[in-house]
């Protein structure tokens, strides 16, 4: 299952809080991977939301290219489809994949906040550059003092459990959080819940929200997928 992500997202939930330290959150999330014996295979920091001040597009376009090079990102890529103007550059920090975009919606108008996204993914088990990615884009979103919002998310394999929905529950509780909504198929469990851990929440239909757990089971070798994000996920699982 894809979770979606993006400006129907943003704009369907209001994001409350503010973010914490960039170790917080990976420290809390691989703590609980390595209680549930989960082996970790891909980890994932992810900030999306508008900036902070209007700007034409020339001038959004201006900054895209120069916010590139300050993230040490490749060359920018510009479209024009039907959600307005998008910028794409990518690039690596160390063994960390990193994605960044920009996306003018209202093209037509003489200045607007865009939407931004950054996403930095690592593969294995994190190390200290999780946090340390985390950190690098707080400084720079903070030096563009545009707004803060970090998702963080961490997926892995549990070979030995069998039961998708006790090995959720397990971790819910783990997290001493209350289960705020959920969702259960044959092979995949999905809950949303709220724990006094995390700063950063979500407000959404069911209510306040900063952990989102998911397992699933794989078709192919039959072993449990482990997905744990705050306040959501941002990954496929």
């Amino acid at each position: 299952m894809l979770r979606w992500i993006g400006i129907l997202l943003i704009s369907s939930i209001f994001l409350m809080g503010s973010s914490q330290p960039g170790s917080a959150v990976p420290q809390t999330l691989l703590g609980v991977a390595y209680k549930m014996e989960i082996e970790p295979t891909s980890y994932v920091v992810h900030h999306s939301g508008r900036t902070g001040h209007l700007v034409s597009a020339s001038q959004a376009g201006k900054n895209m290219r120069q916010w590139v090079n300050e993230l040490s990102l490749g060359k920018v890529e510009k479209r024009t489809d039907q959600d307005g103007i998008r910028y794409d550059a990518s690039g690596k920090w160390g063994n960390l994949e990193v994605s960044f975009y920009m996306i003018i919606d209202q093209p037509e108008a003489k200045v607007s906040k865009p939407y931004i996204a950054i996403q930095v993914t690592g593969h294995g088990k994190p190390k200290d550059d999780w946090p340390k990615a985390a950190e690098r884009i707080q400084k720079f979103l903070f030096k563009q003092e545009i707004p803060t919002h970090l998702h963080y998310s961490i997926q892995g394999n549990l070979d030995h459990s069998t039961d998708t929905i006790k090995t959720a529950h397990n971790i819910v509780k783990l997290l001493d959080a209350k289960e705020i909504e959920g969702m259960e198929t044959d092979q995949t469990v999905s809950i949303s819940a709220y724990s006094s851990l995390f700063s950063e929440s979500i407000q959404t239909g069911g209510g306040k929200m900063n952990l989102q757990v998911a397992t699933h089971r794989d078709v192919k070798d039959g072993k449990l997928i482990v997905t744990i994000g705050s306040p959501i996920i941002t990954v496929e699982y």
